[in-house]
């Protein structure tokens, strides 16, 4: 159904002066006989009639008329086909009777509903993509993000219902059957997959540090799991490259038997350290692959140390000492000024002051020491910092006058900051972070790259710094202009359920603080020594000219190799300044890479070692969780069903009346000018006048 409604932006009066004028110019051009004696009294009329309809239409024109047209369209709900694509859903069964039983169902359901409903396909696994065509090889299922993301793909649109294809088992993400959604569209599910329950012995989980220290031991807790194998027994065994490092014997005492062993190894050598993890198999058994698994443990030679003094107690000291210790690479040890023991300073990498200096510990010879050793210091203001001892220390990063209140300031990226990046996530969580408490002032002017956040005091974004950074006399300075961190980290977990934002932010401002100056004119890396199977390889690379200022204008290449000596060549791309590479997926295992670049007639490289750790998750366990799926599809408005039952689903959904088309109006305006047929008729009415009028002679 359409209306067609013309609307003016000039007084509709204005039409009485257009034909008037339109009429006066007719009548004038044929008030007297033009055509001789055989003129007509009908025919001078009607060439008048086209000559008045003529310069009324230009006229009218140029009133600017718009049309408005209004149609009412009609939105069919749509109907979202989820399907479980990962591994764990052909364990029970081949892939090719797999596949065409799904096929078979979505067929069915396609056709059955798809006069009165729109069908759409999708797959999950780590990830929710439209696709038709299932081949169950993902390695992990994370069914809460799935539907997360496909209601937000839906937010505002007629979603009319889920129907998820799943074996009820995810080994990412939360239970789903506790996840809120936003959508109102009932879930149906359609159960796949065999809950008997096998002979079965399972590696279950290996829990480890990120990290160990050269010549320390590390514990390891493995913990296992077996099924109706009551009486037998079986054997933990641990393993670097093929020298055995730990083994156990088991003793499986119960048909349900669960058991939890503390292995405990030692670090003998640094670098990225594959250890090997496997049960001896029993006969028997349904599933040898959730038999093992393989961990990567990084062996450093030391960590940094972070020495954290306070003015007082505070809430950002638990926070701080939290996220910095978070990163194994950093032992975080905390004082307070009125009890500060002095350390031994040639080991400290990182000098933290909490409110402080203050006006009751001023802290001169605290600062001297780290001046002397050039130890890094990241000062956090605060309200009993004292600003006249801070612009002394700061060397340039003070603040040269205050009238003693403070501001609640959130924090804005600096575009042209680039002694370290923050990621795209911690990024936009910067943007909604509360705001810390700065004191209101006047900053001493910094160069706009040593600013890593400005301040945005409500709407307004100023140029006064938030956190910032500067070198002197080869100690490096930080300051944060505001205590408040903790708020941030409660922040990050209520939004995420984690503290990763948060975290990354103050890691990566003591990771450059602490960091010793490295000089080489071309670096590349990872952007982390450790990758999962199905994390993506991204590399970094950076090459500086003799000022040392960063340059990308000549091509840099990388070469990746893995334990059997296959290799792998890449491009970097350019990334303002610098270089980036996303190298896609590799299979499992160590690898070796080299980067080269030439500059300047010179051949420069960069190497290094990252590994990329398997992804068993799918084989831990394989027994259907049909009472998941049931109780997901009852808390959700719908029912649970078996494959074989199409005809009733359909049924379901073709009678469940929140599932119905919807109707709006769209509306759109035009220039009522820019429509051809007027441009025509118009042409007409004058081409049919002057013809007429030449046929007969007149001018």
């Amino acid at each position: 159904m359409q209306s067609i409604e013309i609307i003016f932006t000039y007084p509709t009066w204005y039409l009485i002066l257009c034909a008037a004028f339109s009429a006066g110019a007719a009548w004038f051009l044929y008030k007297v006989k033009v055509f001789g004696e055989e003129d007509k009294l009908w025919l001078r009329r009607g060439l008048g009639a086209l000559r008045f309809l003529f310069l009324f239409g230009l006229s009218f024109l140029l009133l600017e008329p718009l049309v408005k047209n209004q149609l009412r369209e009609l939105e069919k709900p749509v109907v979202a086909l989820v399907v479980d694509n990962s591994s764990s859903m052909r364990m029970q069964k081949d892939s090719a009777q797999l596949e065409s039983e799904i096929k078979s169902c979505l067929e069915q359901l396609e056709k059955g509903l798809g006069d009165d409903h729109e069908v759409r396909v999708y797959l999950a696994g780590t990830d929710l993509n439209e696709d038709e065509n299932p081949k169950f090889d993902e390695e992990a299922s994370n069914l809460s993000k799935a539907l997360k993301l496909l209601d937000n793909q839906y937010e505002n649109q007629n979603l009319g219902a889920v129907v998820l294809f799943s074996d009820g088992l995810y080994n990412q993400g939360v239970n789903p059957v506790y996840q809120t959604r936003k959508a109102g569209a009932p879930l149906y599910t359609v159960a796949f997959g065999d809950t008997t329950l096998h002979r079965d012995l399972i590696l279950e989980e290996v829990r480890q540090n990120r990290l160990a220290y050269l010549g320390n031991q590390f514990p390891l807790q493995v913990l296992c799991r077996a099924s109706d194998l009551s009486g037998k027994n079986s054997k933990l065994v641990v393993r670097q490259n093929e020298r055995v490092l730990f083994e156990k014997a088991l003793s499986i005492d119960a048909e349900q038997w669960t058991q939890s062993i503390d292995v405990v190894l030692k670090a003998e050598k640094s670098g990225m350290i594959r250890y090997d993890i496997s049960l001896e198999s029993i006969d028997g058994e349904h599933n040898l692959r959730n038999n093992r698994k393989t961990i990567y443990m990084e062996v450093v030679d030391a960590r940094n140390k972070v020495l954290l003094l306070a003015h007082a107690p505070h809430p950002d000291l638990k926070a701080m000492t939290a996220a910095i210790g978070a990163n194994e690479n950093y032992e975080v040890e905390l004082m307070y000024a009125r009890s500060f023991k002095e350390p031994k300073w040639s080991e400290i990498n990182l000098l933290i002051l909490h409110q402080l200096p203050s006006l009751q510990y001023p802290g001169d010879n605290i600062l001297e020491k780290a001046e002397s050793f050039g130890i890094p210091v990241l000062f956090v203001v605060g309200q009993a910092t004292q600003l006249g001892l801070l612009n002394k220390w700061g060397r340039g990063l003070g603040i040269q006058t205050s009238v003693g209140s403070a501001n609640e300031s959130q924090g804005v990226i600096n575009k042209d900051f680039e002694l370290f990046r923050a990621s795209e996530e911690s990024s936009l969580a910067i943007k909604r972070f509360p705001p810390l408490f700065s004191p209101f002032g006047k900053y001493n002017e910094l160069a706009k790259n040593q600013i890593f956040l400005y301040q945005k005091i409500g709407n307004i974004e100023s140029n006064e710094p938030l956190i910032a950074f500067n070198e002197a006399q080869g100690q490096k300075l930080g300051m944060i202009y505001g205590e408040g961190y903790w708020r941030w980290r409660l922040y990050d977990f209520d939004q995420h359920q984690n503290h990763e934002a948060s975290e990354e932010i103050l890691q990566k401002i003591v990771q450059y603080l602490a960091a010793k100056k490295d000089t080489r004119p071309f670096k590349a890396r990872p952007i982390k020594r450790r990758f999962e199977e199905n994390e993506r390889l991204k590399f970094q690379a950076e090459l500086y000219n003799a000022s040392y200022q960063l340059v990308n204008d000549p091509e840099v290449n990388l070469q990746i190799k893995n334990a059997e000596g296959e290799e792998y060549t890449f491009q970097f791309g350019r990334d303002q300044s610098a270089y980036s590479l996303d190298a896609g997926y590799l299979n499992p295992g160590d690898y070796r890479y080299t980067a080269s670049v030439n500059y300047g007639g010179e051949q420069l490289f960069s190497e290094g070692l990252f590994s990329v750790s398997p992804l068993e998750l799918e084989a831990i366990n394989t027994r259907a969780d049909f009472l998941l799926l049931r109780q997901l599809a009852e808390k959700n408005g719908g029912q649970n069903y078996m494959p074989t039952s199409m005809d009733k689903l359909i049924a379901a959904i073709q009678s469940n009346e929140k599932i119905h088309t919807v109707s709006f109006m769209r509306s759109s305006l035009e220039d009522l000018i820019r429509q051809p047929w007027i441009f025509w008729l118009l042409l007409s009415f004058i081409s049919i006048e002057w013809f007429v009028r030449k046929y007969k002679g007149a001018y």
